[in-house]
């Protein structure tokens, strides 16, 4: 089964690249949208999805500290993370 990458880290600091903006070295996905927001005001539109997944990203980093997570919780960053790149898709 193929399974496609929806980090939205990754997503999110590609593109800060792509416009031309210093991806910070942290891991944290408000703040990288933060700064992507002077470049793409819209990206409000996804701060709901930014603001889910966020809380899940930096938990879930560290395998000794990984709490569980229910299969409704794991669709819905699942679908967050697909809206988080097709956001930056649309954009390059």
């Amino acid at each position: 089964m193929f399974f496609e990458s929806t980090n939205g880290e990754k997503y999110l600091k590609g593109l800060c690249i792509y416009s031309k903006t210093v991806p910070p070295k942290i891991h944290d996905l408000i703040a990288i949208a933060s700064l992507l927001e002077r470049v793409f005001p819209d990206i409000k539109e996804i701060k709901k999805e930014i603001t889910l997944l966020n809380k899940y990203y930096i938990v879930t980093r560290y395998p000794a500290d990984i709490p569980e997570f229910t299969l409704k919780q794991a669709k819905e960053a699942f679908r967050a993370a697909q809206k988080i790149k097709k956001f930056v898709i649309d954009k390059i």
